[in-house]
């Protein structure tokens, strides 16, 4: 493991009050053709609706830390750090906040006798999940395929040759271990309807309308 590991940022005053960092979830990800696992011309049309529905089920319970290896990358500093105006994080990987980060199973999936979808021991592999450790991107010029989705770790950790400047590793979290949730003022409705009372969050404006969220 490496003994030092670096975040690439826009410059967020706040961040020295919290001390968050973002995870970002598969829509807010830069490679367009990441988690777009291929399929061959022999896989049938029954196939690919199978996997959609797995993939709509887990790719989005999920989210990740992007880190890099070097401090210094030009690129690095222009995309992620607001324009070379951001700033750079370095983390000790020697310390106990990555000592506490472990594997976790991923998710498999099977289907009843009905032929409907289910999560094989969904809540009792949630209830065990507590955080995923940093990982290594692959960078590959192909893409998972869709019969090895069982794997759904190995999707997330595979990029095109053409990000490989980034030397980046990854944190892969399962959204339920977030700490806080931003999201724009017109989900807080939904939010409040899944949890069946708002009484159930605090909100937060963090202004352009949108909210920080503590689930009590």
């Amino acid at each position: 493991m490496l003994n030092k590991i670096y975040k690439y940022t826009p410059l967020r005053f706040d961040f020295f009050d919290n001390l968050l960092l973002r995870a970002s979830q598969k829509y807010a990800l830069n490679d367009p053709f990441e988690l777009r696992p291929s399929h061959h011309s022999e896989t049938n049309s029954i196939d690919i609706k199978h996997f959609e529905e797995l993939s709509n089920a887990s790719y989005f319970d999920y989210a990740v830390i992007s880190l890099s290896e070097t401090n210094n990358n030009l690129l690095m500093w222009s995309h992620y750090a607001d324009q070379h105006k951001g700033i750079v994080i370095e983390f000790d990987t020697s310390k106990p906040l990555f000592e506490s980060y472990k594997d976790f199973t991923a998710l498999r999936f099977d289907e009843d006798i009905e032929g409907e979808i289910i999560d094989i021991e969904e809540n009792e592999r949630r209830e065990n999940i507590k955080a995923g450790c940093i990982q290594r991107v692959r960078y590959n010029s192909k893409r998972p395929n869709i019969k090895n989705f069982e794997n759904i770790l190995e999707h997330f950790l595979i990029k095109s040759e053409e990000w490989i400047y980034e030397k980046e590793h990854r944190i892969i979290l399962p959204l339920l271990t977030a700490d806080f949730i931003i999201t724009h003022e017109k989900f807080l409705d939904k939010i409040a309807f899944t949890l069946y009372d708002d009484e159930y969050f605090n909100r937060t404006s963090v202004g352009n309308s949108m909210y920080l969220i503590d689930i009590k």
